[in-house]
């Protein structure tokens, strides 16, 4: 497979968001597929740091050690509410992100190079989880109060478990539909 890119990212637990996507998939049922593209369940995550679509591997080794040594207390870090990029991207967002966003300028820091990545290069950095990408907004109107109803009620849920698994470096293909994303560490 070709790979489009890597990515170091935080895996979620994704049983812990079965339920959400069953409500949404009820919401849209026949015309899904024409108004939004739900995220791959397998690859629930935060992006921490986006990386080129070729590794050198002492690259990626340097990348293994700073994984390693990350202490992370993801107790503290909380499930805050549904919101947008724009008109096309529904995704989670986090409080108490301050150990996200060390760990975002430690790699940054140590990979200069790859902060030209567009991804990499925005002033703030903003942890979040991806749910769907919207691909008929005027469609999607129709249907945004039920699914923030969903997302206000199962939040509180969420916070009240740990919702991450663990860090690692991910390979990503883009070519398809939805992206195809492999741990690689």
């Amino acid at each position: 497979m070709n790979f489009t890119s890597h990515f170091v990212w935080i895996s979620l637990k994704v049983e812990l968001f079965e339920n959400i996507f069953e409500k949404i998939k009820n919401i849209f049922w026949k015309n899904l597929q024409k108004i939004i593209e739900l995220q791959s369940m397998d690859s629930l995550h935060i992006t921490l740091y986006y990386l080129p679509k070729k590794l050198k591997n002492s690259d990626f080794q340097k990348i293994e050690k700073i994984i390693s040594e990350i202490n992370i207390d993801f107790w503290k870090i909380n499930v805050k509410e549904l919101n947008y990029f724009w008109k096309n991207i529904a995704y989670l967002s986090f409080e108490n992100t301050e150990q996200l966003d060390k760990i975002n300028n430690i790699f940054k820091n140590n990979f200069p190079k790859y902060n030209e990545i567009i991804d990499n290069s925005y002033n703030n950095f903003i942890a979040h989880t991806t749910i769907f990408k919207i691909k008929n907004y005027k469609k999607f109107l129709e249907h945004k109060a039920k699914v923030e109803k969903i997302f206000s009620e199962e939040i509180s849920k969420l916070t009240k478990e740990n919702i991450f698994w663990n860090i690692h470096i991910y390979a990503v293909s883009s070519n398809t539909s939805p992206e195809f994303q492999k741990i690689i560490n």
